[in-house]
């Protein structure tokens, strides 16, 4: 069985397509995986950061209301 080049060729091409092709699509699951890692930290941070605005605006007003009564 004589293969010629361009089989040879083809077939080493076939293999490098389908290796880049598994590693473009773990490069783009991993950057997804990475931004949507990244982007639920910030909104969980951003939710913290508000409830923790809105507990110091309570006390603000809480002591203010002690104020007036007093």
């Amino acid at each position: 069985m004589k293969m010629t080049t361009s089989c040879i060729f083809t077939k080493i091409f076939k293999k490098s397509m389908w290796a880049m092709k598994g590693f473009f699509f773990y490069y783009f699951l991993c950057r997804a995986a990475f931004i949507g890692l990244l982007f639920s930290s910030f909104t969980l941070f951003s939710k913290i950061l508000s409830v923790w605005q809105c507990f110091e605006c309570r006390t603000r007003i809480s002591a203010h209301i002690h104020e007036r009564k007093e």
